[in-house]
């Protein structure tokens, strides 16, 4: 019982290592097969390697960017949809009982 609330402890205390290192690794099994393709069609490692990095870098800024674009839409959205929806909201209030 101490064994596995002391490896509780470590993982808890070591996540701020460990879930960096476990993308890492995740990105590394995913983008080793592109790296590969790129080095048969006669382009070396290294520029197969920033090939692969800049690419997967400007997919994940548009993705981050379309992201971006949909929460200030949501938020420019939120005083009208609580406009809309306080009424709505006040019909299913309990009354209140004053004492």
């Amino acid at each position: 019982m101490v064994t596995l609330f002391g490896t509780i402890a470590v993982l808890y205390f070591a996540r701020g290592i460990l879930i960096p290192l476990a993308f890492a690794l995740t990105l590394t099994f995913v983008l080793t097969p592109v790296v590969a393709l790129l080095e048969r069609s006669r382009i070396g490692r290294l520029p197969s390697v920033a090939v692969t990095v800049l690419v997967t870098m400007a997919a994940a800024g548009c993705v981050g960017g379309i992201i971006a674009i949909q929460f200030v839409d949501v938020a420019r959205s939120f005083p009208g949809t609580v406009r809309t929806f306080k009424p709505r909201w006040k019909r299913f209030a309990f009354p209140r009982r004053d004492r």
